[in-house]
């Protein structure tokens, strides 16, 4: 990677400074930079990694930091720099998200599919109309929709579904939208 694309890469929070002081915890740096004109504050920045890295005092560096964490850093001294290291990062981040979307989209599909083929579920609403003749009063329909019935739902799950309407005994039954999914001589059988 070059000065440029890093540049274009951590343009946000770059830092350009002399270190003061190196302090190395087992796999943690802590980077205190000298005080100059382009560093008026004593800033100190940490780094995580179990790579080797030749920090020493006086060495010129120039990173991008995420509050006081750096993401990524190119030691002008030493010649070295974080940028394979911060690209397989963020390349095993991405696959992480990229396997977790689609074991959830997978789990969507099968529970969406099992949700689709078991038998609906009944809501009960009460309407209260006025004017409603008396006769009309107490009158209970059942409104079923979105069948879809043919090459998803065969004969059993139809009887199924007619049976569960029947206990609902009601005076009226209502069917609208996509009732058939499938050409007549497909689901003749079905609908006998």
């Amino acid at each position: 990677m070059e000065f440029t694309s890093f540049y274009n890469y951590a343009r946000n929070d770059l830092r350009y400074f002399q270190l003061k002081s190196v302090q190395k915890d087992a796999i943690f740096y802590t980077l205190h930079s000298k005080q100059d004109a382009l560093n008026p504050n004593f800033e100190s920045f940490y780094y995580k990694s179990k790579k080797p890295y030749h920090f020493k005092e006086n060495d010129t560096i120039l990173l991008c930091n995420l509050n006081k964490k750096i993401v990524l850093f190119r030691n002008l001294t030493q010649n070295e720099d974080n940028f394979k290291e911060a690209k397989m990062r963020h390349f095993c981040f991405l696959g992480f998200l990229g396997f977790f979307a689609v074991l959830f989209a997978f789990f969507a599909t099968i529970f969406g599919a099992w949700n689709a083929l078991k038998i609906p579920y009944i809501f009960k609403r009460n309407l209260f109309v006025k004017k409603l003749p008396k006769e009309l009063q107490g009158m209970k329909i059942v409104h079923l929709s979105d069948l879809h019935i043919g090459s998803t739902f065969d004969e059993k799950w139809l009887d199924k579904l007619v049976t569960k309407i029947n206990e609902e005994q009601a005076d009226l039954i209502v069917v609208s939208g996509d009732l058939v999914d499938a050409t007549p001589h497909k689901i003749e059988k079905d609908l006998e």
